[in-house]
């Protein structure tokens, strides 16, 4: 078997999580990543200042032979078929299915075409509220909806836009889940769920019994329907659900890992995850439950000093930030998720929190 050089791909929490992850699996012959997580095993690769076809030179020159693609502008742009060129494996959804999340157009008519329950798009003189103003494209870093209380927060929400890719969607209120699925090699494999509260997701979502059969239906669905439109790629698409009227309801998909619910997965995961990777097994989890929270600043683009508590039990997944030493520079108000499996992980969670000290 040829010895795999992966290269982690991404600079957020989940990608953190990941190579955390990933750095223990005895499959992997070298790990690089693309940022420094401040993790032993792991070899940094700049790209800065280059473009995709530079990058993917500069990977294959380093013995590069696979490519875990996990930055979801890369994903999007159709990064992952630039390095293939280059003879780099590459484990993420390709440009042309990246637009169930970049063209929620895109989406919603591929769910029509198979019958996918999803949130309705509404007409400008629908006047039942609340309403949810959204835009049609990619929109990382940025506002993407905007709950709408009233026709005058409407006409006020529209007017304020510089965008000409709005429109109205019925807003959905109840349980939210997500539920991330693998494909590789027309293998399809789910992990999750994962129950999201606001800044908080944890696994695994506890669901009735018609919730667990109508989520079955759904993936059924979605499985289907990657089929008959040949998604010949190996990646992650997850599914942002609520259950509205005794169904699960798509609000967005994402065609990545999904941020908080990636860590909890990562931080349960008893299985390989380049086994799960490389042969689409079945995901196995240990048996407390995992959470993870989100930790935000007042500010972003300022030099923070932070302190944390010490232990051993909670998992720290940095956002895209840069280290010296106790002291970060933060590109973004989300500094870092915390992460841990316990019996009461909220409650573990919530006790470190209080304990950070950020100056």
């Amino acid at each position: 078997m040829k010895e795999i050089n992966l290269l982690i791909y991404g600079k957020d929490a989940k990608t953190n999580a990941a190579a955390r992850t990933l750095k223990k699996s005895p499959l992997l012959n070298k790990i690089y990543c693309t940022r420094n997580f401040n993790l032993e095993q792991l070899e940094v690769i700049d790209i800065q200042h280059k473009n995709y076809k530079e990058q993917s030179k500069l990977f294959a020159e380093s013995g590069i032979n696979l490519i875990l693609l996990l930055d979801d502008k890369a994903i999007c742009d159709g990064a992952g078929e630039i390095f293939k060129k280059d003879d780099i494996a590459v484990i993420g959804v390709n440009k042309t299915f990246a637009q169930l999340e970049t063209s929620k157009i895109f989406a919603k008519k591929f769910m029509e075409k198979y019958g996918i329950e999803h949130a309705k798009v509404l007409s400008d003189k629908f006047e039942k509220y609340p309403q949810i103003l959204k835009f049609n494209g990619f929109c990382k870093g940025e506002m993407c909806t905007q709950i709408i209380n009233s026709k005058t927060e409407k006409d006020s929400a529209i007017a304020g836009t510089d965008r000409d890719d709005s429109f109205l969607e019925e807003f959905i209120d109840g349980d939210k889940i997500s539920i991330t699925t693998y494909t590789t090699g027309g293998t399809y494999t789910n992990f999750g769920p994962v129950k999201i509260d606001s800044n908080i997701s944890y696994l695994p979502a506890t669901l009735n019994a018609n919730q667990k059969l109508k989520l079955n239906v759904f993936l059924c669905k979605l499985e289907y329907a990657l089929n008959l439109e040949d998604a010949d790629f190996d990646g992650f698409i997850t599914s942002n659900l609520i259950w509205e009227n005794q169904n699960w309801v798509v609000t967005d998909f994402k065609v990545n890992l999904n941020d908080t619910a990636a860590e909890s997965i990562l931080t349960n995961l008893k299985s390989d995850l380049m086994d799960i990777l490389l042969t689409g097994t079945n995901p196995e989890y240990k048996e407390p439950q995992s959470a993870t929270i989100e930790i935000y600043t007042e500010n972003a683009n300022i030099n923070k000093t932070i302190i944390l508590p010490q232990t051993s039990n909670v998992e720290i997944n940095f956002e895209d930030v840069r280290f010296s030493g106790q002291t970060i520079l933060i590109d973004g108000k989300k500094i870092f998720t915390i992460s841990t499996c316990s019996p009461n992980p909220i409650e573990v969670l919530k006790n470190f929190a209080q304990d950070i000290k950020i100056n």
